[in-house]
């Protein structure tokens, strides 16, 4: 079998159809970059995490983002969350190389 070079743009294609496939009940905060919020009033709130992760511990940001949208869950028409794809990519690279090496 011949070894087929890869491009980069099409590798983050892959990836970003391969996470479109997935149902998330929970999605670790550590593999956001950002969090947009639209309100039915159209106001958008975006949430840089990359930034916010610099001044507070991870649960203290998740206990915020919890009061937020508990306080305004009826008021919110759309939350989009922009994942950090090299980050993911690079932890399931490593647990499929895990896996491959000692599960022979």
């Amino acid at each position: 079998m011949k070894n087929r070079k890869i491009k980069p743009e099409d590798n983050n294609e892959k990836w970003e159809e391969i996470l479109e496939e997935i149902d998330l009940k929970f999605l670790p905060l550590e593999y956001l970059k950002s969090i947009t919020i639209t309100f039915e009033d159209d106001t958008v709130w975006e949430i840089d995490l990359a930034e916010t992760r610099k001044s507070q511990p991870e649960d203290r940001i998740e206990q915020s983002l919890d009061d937020l949208f508990s306080e305004f869950e009826g008021e919110i028409d759309n939350v989009d969350f922009q994942l950090d794809l090299e980050k993911i990519k690079k932890y399931v690279t490593r647990r499929v190389n895990y896996f491959l090496k000692h599960n022979k």
